[in-house]
């Protein structure tokens, strides 16, 4: 049971969202905002830095997604409750996220009252999923042996292999992923060729379009643009997305 006010991190890739994200939940006296994160290693120092009782997080995330950050917030932090907030609910998004241990896990499109919501509900040690993401999470775990047999090499990958093709998806050349994640350029060029074998793959742009398909990347979401037909001023329950911004989510 978390005393006082719940100290909240938010990471987003968007400072829009962040920023937004900031002012709505200041609406609730007992929520309490102690920083912000852009990108997963950034969020993995921001929990070391604030010990936070919740952390709201992207899974689309540069340089580490969601999944992995929340894995390693965990491992150091073990009592750290996460609730994703995303614009993705598909089955294996949230199963990989509930997989990962995350307590929550919400669509971009809920309600303010929602996230405030889940937050309390994550900070006194709770699950909360969105009718939505439970009924993905039953179907995901209800796959056939198709899709299990179809996800068992990217099961096998080590997570330091998964950070490598994520940087590899993103375009990041050897040289500046060896600098991102603090190793050789050897060793990622040994991690490049066990990715390719591990997944039968011969190419780099076979790394990549993998990467497009399996992982968590922003490219495979279609983007809502129609514009919004609300009010200028908008209640906690109206969608996150009509409340920070009118016009559809930012690019």
């Amino acid at each position: 049971m978390v005393k006082g006010p719940i100290s909240v991190l938010l990471v987003d890739e968007h400072a829009i969202l962040r920023e937004g994200l900031r002012a709505l939940l200041s609406s609730s006296p007992d929520l309490l905002v102690v920083g912000e994160a852009g990108d997963g290693p950034s969020a993995i120092r921001a929990c070391q830095s604030y010990s936070p009782a919740v952390v709201v997080m992207d899974l689309f995330l540069p340089r580490m997604n969601g999944i992995d950050a929340a894995r390693e917030i965990l491992q150091r932090q073990p009592g750290t409750g996460l609730l994703v907030l995303t614009s993705d609910i598909s089955s294996h998004c949230v199963c990989e996220a509930i997989r990962a241990g995350v307590s929550g896990y919400l669509d971009k499109d809920c309600g303010v009252a929602e996230i405030i919501q889940a937050i309390r509900s994550i900070a006194k040690g709770d699950v909360y999923l969105s009718p939505a993401s439970s009924a993905k999470l039953i179907k995901g775990f209800r796959g056939n042996s198709t899709s299990a047999e179809a996800g068992s090499a990217w099961n096998n990958l080590t997570k330091r292999e998964r950070q490598v093709l994520q940087l590899i998806g993103e375009g990041c050349p050897n040289r500046e992923t060896a600098k991102h994640l603090n190793i050789s350029v050897k060793t990622v060029e040994k991690h490049r060729a066990n990715l390719m074998q591990k997944l039968g793959i011969r190419s780099t742009h076979a790394l990549i379009a993998y990467w497009n398909k399996r992982g968590l990347t922003k490219g495979a979401l279609e983007r809502k643009t129609t514009p919004s037909t609300r009010s200028p001023v908008q209640p906690l329950e109206a969608p996150l997305t009509d409340l920070l911004w009118g016009n559809g989510q930012p690019g």
